[in-house]
């Protein structure tokens, strides 16, 4: 009974509602009904989180917003100043703008992108730790750890992570570490490091640090090298990299060769400006000792088997102030064989010479001044001695070497040159030259097992020397030019030989004398012809063009007197010499590059040259007759493609009616795709024609971009030698792939009776460096 009124009670109240809302105007309004109980009071609306000063975007397919955390799932994007978070499910505290993220978790900071499966981080303290994470640490070098931890603005710490700049699922290489510290845009620090190819361990590093900046210029030590010698044994080394600011670095380098000792070798350089550039080399070996077993027992220390020294190397160019132009190169060597035993680069240690020198230069109007000092030595001969020790009771050889050499010294060597400039309104034209020379020269012996030299002065010498010229050349008659010319040369030198004898002593000497010239070139005789079917060249230009030059000296009655080195370039005066040539040329216009205009190619070009002197006095002692007509030389050179050339020169020998000399150059090449290069060179005896050298060099290479391969290679070849006919020889192979790349090279060569084999392989792994047993291409 007491449910139906209370049912009955809620069915009034809601009729008196419905009345109250609905409007019925023709029915008359109905009573009033009873007062119902007061409504209860509406729910307090929900409390919106504070946010801070810069508020968090968030989006996800869900949303629950506390007083203290917000919750989002699915598809969450979240933004923050520089920071963009997506993940799967994320809890956000208010209060301490902490976010704890699930689910394909990507932190992105700039450039920076940070990926895992779950991530504890701070907005406010920019501090976190992602777990199963994964990154980049800069453009092309990515990462993996089971922990990586944010605690700095810049830096990272992993936990058993793995580093590569490969992109593929399974890396061609990739270095693990069991902890890692990483410096955005500067290093990474490893700790335990292993350096795997396709998952298999090469090498192992207890420590290892290496730069991952932009410029790749960081301090640091560099990965280790290796290499094998034939004459060096196995080759390994560590280098250590100075980045000492932005206009200057050094490279530091241990050297270890298991058959001749251990060495340091170092490289600096730098810029200080765009008119000051310089690189500095030294490579310094020391001293190895072996034992040797006496007959009555025990040992006793015996000398190195390698030769010890040093090399050093400067160059360096500057601008100076007031326009004055520097050019410095220093090279000091403790001996030839130092050179030989330790050098790599074969055109360098078979070069017997070596010089040092600075010069300076400033031009004034029409005038340049010239200053200069210099060194420079020739070898002369090497012996090679060995001795047999023994270490261990095994037998090792010791090597020593006994060089001859001359030394020339030119201080100070200064010159003006005068550039042709018009005498006022005259057609006369003046030029010239003058120079003043200190020369001093010597003869050195030196033995490298007792680092003693021995100096025998020879001559040593002041020379001045002027050569004032007037020219008028005629140039009226278009197809031909006269140019005649009046030069009044003299030489003053405080020493000379006295006379009648090759020593020094004589006291000072001065010559005088007129040297007249006669130039004339022409009659030029052209011809224009044209080929418009030929897409070869449409238009064609054929010229020959004769030369004819005559000299004049007045003798020179004390040229025998002259000291050896002097460089009198009179000699003894008196002749008259007819220097005449005839130079043949078809040149074809061709478009060389696609969308520019065709340019004129000297396609063929012969010259043929040769002197003659009248009034000549010597007398070839074999055919009794005076030598008038020197060697009628020929050149003949064809460019028959942008990348096509080849030459030929020869030269003929009018006294004994025969060719004494045959060269041949060919080079076939196309930018970053081939080259290919072959010369020849043949020389005879001049009076039985017997062939006393022959010569063949070749050289090579091509590229395949598209697969990062190239190869190249060098061969020089002698047939005059029944022994060892290659004198050189260099074979290099380099292969580049997406995120690492090789070099191997074989080179074998002979030199000073020691036949080298090496085979030197470098490893170039991208963002981390190289391992070659060279640093800089120096090593000489």
């Amino acid at each position: 009974m007491r449910q139906s009124i209370v049912v009955f009670m809620a069915l009034c109240v809601a009729s008196s509602l419905l009345a109250q809302t609905t409007e019925e105007p023709k029915a008359p309004p109905p009573a009033a009904p009873p007062a119902a109980p007061p409504a209860p009071p509406a729910p307090p609306p929900p409390v919106e989180p504070v946010f801070p000063e810069t508020v968090p975007k968030i989006t996800a397919g869900y949303q629950e917003k506390g007083a203290q955390l917000v919750r989002a799932r699915n598809y969450v994007d979240f933004t923050y100043q520089s920071y963009r978070l997506q993940c799967d499910m994320l809890t956000y505290n208010v209060q301490t703008q902490e976010i704890d993220a699930e689910g394909n978790v990507i932190l992105q900071d700039g450039k920076q992108r940070l990926a895992g499966e779950k991530l504890h981080f701070n907005i406010r303290l920019k501090r976190g730790v992602m777990f199963d994470a994964s990154g980049t640490a800069s453009p092309d070098l990515h990462f993996v750890a089971d922990e990586a931890e944010k605690y700095d603005d810049r830096k990272y710490k992993a936990t058993h992570g793995a580093f590569t700049s490969c992109t593929q699922p399974n890396p061609r290489w990739q270095i693990s570490a069991s902890k890692a510290d990483l410096e955005l845009d500067d290093h990474v620090t490893l700790k335990g490091a292993t350096f795997k190819v396709k998952s298999v361990p090469v090498f192992f590093l207890p420590y290892m640090r290496y730069p991952i900046r932009d410029d790749d210029r960081a301090t640091g030590f560099l990965l280790p090298n290796y290499g094998h010698s034939a004459v060096k044994g196995t080759i390994f080394g560590e280098a250590f990299f100075w980045a000492i600011n932005r206009s200057q670095d050094a490279t530091i380098a241990y050297r270890s060769f298991s058959d001749l000792g251990r060495g340091l070798e170092g490289e600096y350089r730098y810029i200080f400006s765009s008119s000051s550039i310089g690189t500095a080399n030294l490579f310094y070996m020391f001293e190895k000792a072996g034992t040797t077993d006496k007959p009555e027992g025990g040992n006793t220390q015996r000398k190195a088997e390698n030769v010890k020294g040093y090399f050093f190397n400067l160059q360096h160019r500057q601008l100076l102030p007031f326009g004055i132009t520097n050019q410095t190169d220093v090279t000091i060597l403790t001996s030839y064989a130092f050179k030989t035993i330790y050098g790599s680069n074969f055109q360098n240690l078979s070069d017997p010479r070596k010089f040092s020198s600075a010069y300076f230069s400033k031009p004034i109007f029409y005038d340049t001044i010239n200053f200069q000092l210099r060194r420079d030595e020739l070898l002369r001969g090497s012996v090679r001695h060995e001795e047999t020790y023994y270490v261990k009771k095994k037998p090792r050889k010791r090597i020593w070497f006994t060089e001859d050499s001359d030394i020339t010294n030119r201080f100070p060597d200064i010159s003006v040159t005068h550039n042709q400039q018009k005498l006022g309104a005259s057609p006369l034209l003046l030029s010239g030259s003058a120079s003043f020379l200190g020369y001093e020269t010597y003869h050195q012996a030196t033995n490298t097992s007792e680092q003693t030299t021995i100096k025998t002065p020879v001559t040593n010498f002041t020379r001045l020397n002027w050569d004032p010229a007037i020219s008028v050349p005629i140039t009226a008659i278009p197809w031909m030019t006269f140019n005649p010319t009046a030069i009044f040369s003299g030489a003053y030198w405080t020493d000379s030989y006295a006379l009648g004898t090759t020593k020094p002593g004589g006291g000072s000497l001065l010559r005088n004398t007129f040297v007249s010239r006669v130039q004339i070139y022409g009659p030029n005789f052209n011809r224009i012809f044209s080929t418009p079917n030929w897409n070869f060249s449409r238009k064609w230009k054929h010229s020959i063009e004769p030369f004819f030059q005559f000299d004049y000296n007045t003798k020179f009655e004390n040229a025998t007197r002259v000291l050896s080195g002097a460089g009198d370039h009179i000699g003894a005066g008196g002749t008259q010499l007819l220097t005449y040539s005839l130079t043949n040329t078809l040149w074809g216009k061709r478009t060389l590059i696609a969308g520019y205009e065709p340019t004129p190619v000297d396609i063929v070009r012969w010259t043929l040259l040769q002197r003659y002197q009248p009034n000549a006095t010597y007398v070839d002692p074999d055919t009794k007759k005076h030598v008038r007509f020197g060697d009628l030389n020929s050149q003949l050179s064809f460019k028959l493609a942008p990348y096509v050339d080849f030459s030929f020169t020869t030269n003929y020998d009018f006294n004994w009616m025969r060719f004494v000399d045959y060269q041949y150059r060919g080079t076939v090449a196309k930018t970053d795709s081939f080259n290919a290069g072959i010369g020849w060179t043949i020389q005879k005896n001049r009076k039985t024609g017997e062939n006393v050298n022959n010569a063949l060099s070749a050289s090579g290479g091509f590229n395949i971009k598209r697969i990062g391969f190239h190869l190249d290679g060098y061969l020089a070849y002698s047939p005059m030698f029944k022994e060892n006919k290659i004198q050189n020889a260099t074979l290099r192979w380099s292969q580049t792939f997406q995120c690492w790349g090789f070099e191997l090279m074989y080179q074998r060569y002979k030199f000073y009776s020691a036949q080298e084999n090496s085979i030197t392989f470098a490893i170039h792994i991208g963002s981390i460096g190289t391992i070659s047993e060279r640093i800089g291409g120096s090593r000489f």
